[in-house]
């Protein structure tokens, strides 16, 4: 799929002037996000300007599990219950002890990919409806982090039990295996990958975190059965550097990956897959730290609306502040072109 890419010139118009000194900002605070009752934020995603965030219990408390709602994200904040801990309760049929994983944005409806009971539920955005799409033993085993397919609108994820990658089929407890853990080695160099994202083409990325395996992105065609090395670590880091892929923040929007690196120098880039497979450097590990966020940690990568690159930062140790974050920035934008974004969602819902 093609997408036109939008100018440079029309990134710089459209940024905010507030915005334009800034390396990123602050969308909002983790006491917004939870009214202040402690609970903690796991994931979020985010529509143009309305963002969703997963929350699980607070520590040692118990019902704070649940998905709200933020709209006009970044302005005014407007924080609301889309789907409580009582609707995922009912989904299930039991209570669940809490809810932590990934939450995904798949149109007209939510995906959360719950790695503490390893299944996979969907949240209708229109009324909050909450459905147990896939349970653990249709899944077979664990969970550990996903993708959504935009040519089909189907999740894929990594179940690390049986080490294979699979993806749901949009009925219920229907799921198949698109990759076995020999395939998987077979194209990743092993079975364990560390990283998952999907272009608009249907073309799986793996980002590897073994050294021995070949620290790359390695990338495979269901439709042609091809695969191969898209960039090895040499070509992402540069000789003598180290790269490591974050699991869950490492994603692909517009056929552009997106991923932080926790090797060697700290940092989140971006593969423009349309552009040479051009290497980009968004924020380096200074930039980050020396942010609002206080950290060079993110769980997750989103986009606001629909043209700057946005993030989850959960933890709150050592004066890092949880909480959604996004790059108002023109030149990084240009560099990853991510104009067709919008066109993209509207065919996908």
């Amino acid at each position: 799929m093609n997408l036109v890419k939008t100018t440079a010139a029309a990134l710089v118009a459209a940024i905010p002037a507030t915005f334009a000194a800034a390396d990123y900002i602050q969308l909002i605070d983790l006491p917004t996000i939870n009214g202040g009752d402690g609970a903690q934020l796991r994931s979020s995603v985010i529509d143009d300007t309305v963002g969703y965030a997963l929350l699980g219990n607070a520590p040692g408390a118990g019902g704070q599990y649940r998905v709200v709602k933020i709209d006009d994200i970044g302005g005014a904040n407007v924080v609301t219950t889309l789907a409580s801990s009582g609707d995922f309760d009912t989904a299930k049929g039991s209570a669940l002890a809490d809810l932590s994983g990934t939450i995904f944005d798949g149109g007209t409806q939510l995906y959360v990919l719950d790695t503490r009971q390893d299944e996979i539920y969907t949240i209708s955005k229109a009324t909050g409806a909450v459905t147990l799409l896939a349970d653990n033993a249709s899944i077979g085993g664990s969970v550990t982090f996903g993708a959504l397919d935009p040519t089909d609108g189907d999740l894929a994820y990594y179940q690390s039990s049986d080490d294979n990658a699979q993806k749901t089929l949009g009925t219920l407890n229907g799921t198949t295996v698109v990759l076995t853990d020999t395939e998987l080695a077979a194209i990743t160099g092993d079975d364990t990958p560390s990283g998952l994202g999907i272009d608009n083409d249907g073309i799986f990325y793996f980002g590897q975190g073994t050294s021995s395996a070949g620290e790359n992105i390695y990338f495979y065609d269901p439709d042609t059965d091809a695969s191969g090395t898209l960039l090895t670590e040499e070509q992402l880091v540069g000789i003598g550097n180290d790269v490591s892929f974050s699991t869950t923040a490492f994603t692909v929007e517009d056929n552009v990956i997106i991923f932080r690196d926790g090797g060697t120098n700290d940092s989140f880039k971006t593969v423009d897959i349309d552009g040479g497979n051009t290497v980009a450097v968004l924020l380096d590990e200074t930039q980050l730290v020396n942010g609002p966020a206080a950290s060079d940690f993110a769980q997750d990568f989103s986009i606001w609306q629909e043209q700057f690159v946005s993030w989850t930062q959960t933890l709150t140790a050592g004066g890092q502040i949880a909480g959604i974050y996004a790059i108002p920035e023109p030149a990084s934008l240009a560099l990853v072109g991510l104009g067709g974004l919008a066109m993209l969602r509207r065919r996908s819902a």
